[in-house]
């Protein structure tokens, strides 16, 4: 008996080992993200036109959408963090208000968050963007949505 709960003990200290590890490893990721998050947000900036206030491209979006994609679901919370730190540190730095920063850092993060849940409920858990096919079927679907969008942005407002 003593025996068995020794082996118990011992089991319960590997599970603990086990969280810390992965605690450790999200947060690192989270930095990780972050940091490149944030250097992608900074070139974007400067896509930023001058009286609309507008970028015309945020490649950091796509950065956070294409990590959150290729690690799959269980980095969503890392993915996040990082995207929000970095989202708030970057409308800090440009001299926007914290609360601008934090709107968007969680705005910033759903679009990825929203974009890697539909691929993943339409493709599957499997999906693989090397799947040549598979990237093209989605393409395809997609492209008519993606012009009507893009000739939307060009017309004149005013």
């Amino acid at each position: 008996m003593p025996n068995g709960l020794l082996v118990h003990s011992h089991r319960d200290h590997f599970s603990i080992d086990d969280l810390a590890r992965q605690w450790v490893g999200g947060i690192a990721l989270a930095a990780a993200i972050g940091a490149s998050y944030f250097l992608a947000a900074i070139f974007s900036v400067r896509l930023i036109l001058e009286p609309e206030g507008v970028a015309v491209f945020w490649p950091a979006a796509g950065l956070s959408s294409g990590l959150l994609i290729v690690l799959g679901p269980r980095a969503r919370w890392p993915v996040l963090a990082g995207v929000l730190g970095a989202t708030v540190a970057t409308h800090l730095i440009i001299r926007e208000p914290l609360w601008a920063g934090i709107a968007l850092g969680l705005c910033n993060g759903a679009e990825a968050l929203i974009t890697a849940g539909l691929i993943q409920y339409y493709f599957g858990p499997g999906f693989r963007l090397v799947d040549c096919a598979t990237f093209l079927a989605s393409s395809r679907r997609q492209l008519p949505g993606l012009v009507c969008l893009g000739s939307a942005e060009l017309l004149p407002t005013g």
